[in-house]
């Protein structure tokens, strides 16, 4: 199995949106738990003020590995973001709004509309059973 890569648009983001202390260290385990070896980076785009101080925190939560996977892109170098972004996703699909030649745009309702998807109860299920996570 191939690693991934994981953009991440935090241009929204808010202290609003900011989770639980414990819902963010249970992010963190199951990202370590089914994924350690897989992982390639995390490329965090169009960071806020308010971004840089909840990922300076929950850095800390990280472990050292981890942390040397997650790159923060400056909103002032774009050279510098295309180069990682195409070093990690190809050029081919940097999206145009990150300065690339890509069109696609993901549309949740159209994706999971098409999906199979459970029930709210097999969902709680799953999260209560699961040994890593119970």
């Amino acid at each position: 199995m191939g690693k991934y890569n994981l953009v991440l648009d935090a241009a929204d983001f808010k202290v609003s949106l900011v989770p639980q202390f414990g819902e963010i260290k249970r992010l963190f385990r199951i990202l370590s738990d089914h994924n350690p070896n897989r992982l390639g980076h995390i490329i965090v785009v169009n960071l806020t003020l308010t971004g840089h101080l909840f990922i300076k925190t929950a850095l800390f939560l990280v472990p050292k590995d981890v942390q040397k996977k997650i790159h923060i892109l400056s909103n002032e170098n774009s050279s510098e973001g295309i180069e990682m972004l195409e070093m990690c996703i190809g050029s081919t699909f940097i999206p145009q709004w990150l300065g690339g030649k890509s069109r696609f745009q993901f549309r949740a309702e159209t994706y999971y509309s098409k999906s199979l998807r459970g029930s709210d109860e097999e969902g709680k299920r799953y999260l209560t059973t699961m040994p890593y996570h119970a």
